[in-house]
């Protein structure tokens, strides 16, 4: 067989570079009856999880599976969380040397038949979802060193912010600018390779080359707001789970987008700063619909909940 690597780059519709590389095998002569056997090794993972386990195995398909053999070998002294979802599956253990050894055994696994009338949270697909992170508190413990609010030392970026604070003492008002300022002048694109496919850029670099994704526009905000004494802080969202995340195994591939939560006069706003040219005031802006968000602060120890949009909020209906 022939085996050639490519980079797919799958995300560019989204604006996002994750530098995923794919082989691609293709095989001479194979014939109707055939039987293909194969084996893989993937040697490494991502930086990012300073060196911290989390996977999700699926064991179904869209096709019907004849056997599923899974065998995890984890370190007995580091603690594995696992938990299942549409399955009732226990591996079997026992130990090796200084390992534990986990095996998965099912065999003939009905096909999962798919519903483009679902909704987006609604997966029935079986699956063991493993991770070294035991709660919410843990990933947030992960993810601080990355998302600490910057002093914002970038000497144009401390210009822009004295003429905002300038041009008013309302605490909304400023955050409106700030908004409108990476909403609008901050385009949106991403270049997530490595430990940046979770790790967030520093908000003067953002500031400096005007571009950055949810996580770099959403530090910068966050940045800018507490520079101006307003409190603010990252908050991780799941823009199609929502609040079924109350049923997750904490883990950091819980989310898949990051905002704002800021407290102005006693008052929580949730603020996206990939929305582009939102307007109006601050008190007319609506809830971004997540439902759930975990809130990067030290201390927090629980998802929080993002009220849903009120009916009167405003909207967008297209007509094609």
């Amino acid at each position: 067989p022939e085996v050639k690597m490519i980079q797919e780059e799958n995300e560019l519709d989204q604006q996002l570079y994750n530098g995923t590389n794919a082989a691609v095998i293709f095989v001479n002569d194979i014939r109707v009856g055939d039987v293909v056997e194969y084996a893989y090794t993937v040697s490494g993972d991502n930086p990012v999880l300073g060196g911290r386990f989390a996977d999700t195995i699926y064991l179904a398909d869209s096709d019907p599976i004849q056997e599923t053999f899974l065998r995890l070998v984890f370190p007995s002294k580091r603690s594995l969380a696992i938990k299942n979802d549409n399955l009732q599956l226990e591996p079997s253990k026992q130990a090796i040397g200084e390992d534990t050894e986990y095996t998965w055994h099912t065999k003939n696994i009905p096909a999962v038949a798919s519903d483009d009338a679902a909704p987006d949270w609604y997966d029935p697909s079986p699956r063991i979802n493993l991770s070294e992170f035991q709660t919410w508190a843990d990933v947030v413990n992960w993810a601080l060193p990355f998302y600490q609010n910057s002093q914002v030392n970038n000497a144009d970026l401390r210009r822009q912010i004295e003429e905002w604070k300038k041009a008013s003492e309302s605490p909304a008002q400023r955050t409106i600018s700030a908004l409108r300022f990476v909403q609008d002048e901050i385009r949106y694109l991403g270049i997530e390779l490595g430990r940046y496919s979770h790790q967030p850029t520093s908000p003067e670099k953002v500031f400096t080359r005007r571009f950055g994704d949810c996580k770099d526009k959403s530090l910068l905000l966050s940045s800018i707001l507490n520079s101006m004494g307003i409190e603010a802080a990252p908050a991780l969202v799941n823009s199609s789970d929502k609040s079924s995340l109350d049923s997750w195994q904490p883990t950091p591939f819980a989310f898949d987008h990051v905002i704002v939560r800021a407290r102005i006069n006693g008052r929580t706003y949730w603020l996206d700063p990939t929305i582009s040219y939102q307007r109006g005031g601050l008190e007319n802006y609506y809830d971004p619909p997540f439902e759930r968000s975990l809130v990067l602060k030290a201390g927090t120890t629980e998802l929080e909940k993002i009220p849903r949009p009120a009916g009167n909020a405003g909207s967008i209906d297209v007509l094609e």
